[in-house]
């Protein structure tokens, strides 16, 4: 089992020489994983769909927020997976190279450049698993989601592997830590409290301060759940480790 002061402890230790170079990294990546609702739809039609669904409460033009819901949902599924989906891939490949120092700008581009349509069937198919699980009971769906938790980090590692395989090997390797990955997701909140107090002195940049340090952070858990659960022999094929062995 991993332990999660271990894993922020080797995040702060990477972070120390390249702190600011991850906050450059992690701004364009929150310019590439805008909403796409935020970009293509003007601040009435924005708030007429917000009301339809419950979000806000006011007197606007209910004909106008259907007619803009079915648009901007089709636009933001088309954003997610052709654009979204390949960046979390390369933001994810980026903050795995920093371990090894092995970093590059290029990194944040990797999910475009290489493999783009293997990154967005890939990624497209988990997220489609992960809802027909949640439309059963949201329990199953959440537990599906972080069986799934490594899959962008794979799709780099192992760019020739099938749908299946990548999607079955994250599912290994999220064995018996789903609960500890959830835990280590909440270990930030105090962090994020701190974030949205001090956004008047960040001038809203405090987001983008704090993700170097939970992205590394995931990071630094792929690279101990691939040592502990996955099992690569000397011709670089990938074996699934004996279920026995599995935590």
């Amino acid at each position: 089992m991993f332990i999660r002061s271990e894993l922020k402890s080797q995040a702060k230790a990477i972070m120390r020489s390249k702190y600011f170079q991850m906050v450059l990294v992690c701004l364009i990546a929150s310019f590439l994983t805008v909403s796409m609702l935020d970009i293509s739809i003007d601040t009435e039609e924005k708030r007429a769909v917000m009301t339809l669904f419950g979000r806000v409460s006011q007197s606007v033009n209910y004909q106008k927020a259907l007619m803009m819901a079915g648009p901007a949902a089709v636009l933001g599924l088309l954003w997610n997976f052709f654009v979204i989906n390949p960046a979390t891939v390369g933001i994810n490949c980026y903050f795995k190279h920093c371990t090894y120092n092995e970093e590059s700008f290029d990194d944040l581009w990797s999910g475009f450049k290489y493999n783009y349509g293997h990154n967005v069937k890939v990624m497209a198919i988990m997220e489609l698993k992960v809802a027909l699980w949640t439309l059963l009971l949201i329990v199953p769906g959440v537990m599906k989601a972080y069986s799934y938790y490594f899959v962008p980090y794979l799709l780099s590692d192992y760019p020739d592997l099938e749908a299946d395989e990548i999607l079955e090997m994250s599912e290994k390797m999220a064995v018996g830590i789903r609960f500890d990955i959830f835990v280590l997701g909440l270990s930030f909140i105090l962090w994020h409290f701190l974030v949205a107090f001090t956004a008047f002195l960040t001038l809203g940049f405090g987001a983008t301060l704090l993700q170097p340090y939970i992205n590394q952070t995931v990071a630094q858990l792929y690279h101990w759940a691939k040592e502990n659960r996955l099992e690569v022999n000397k011709e670089s094929e990938f074996v699934y480790g004996d279920e026995s062995n599995i935590l």
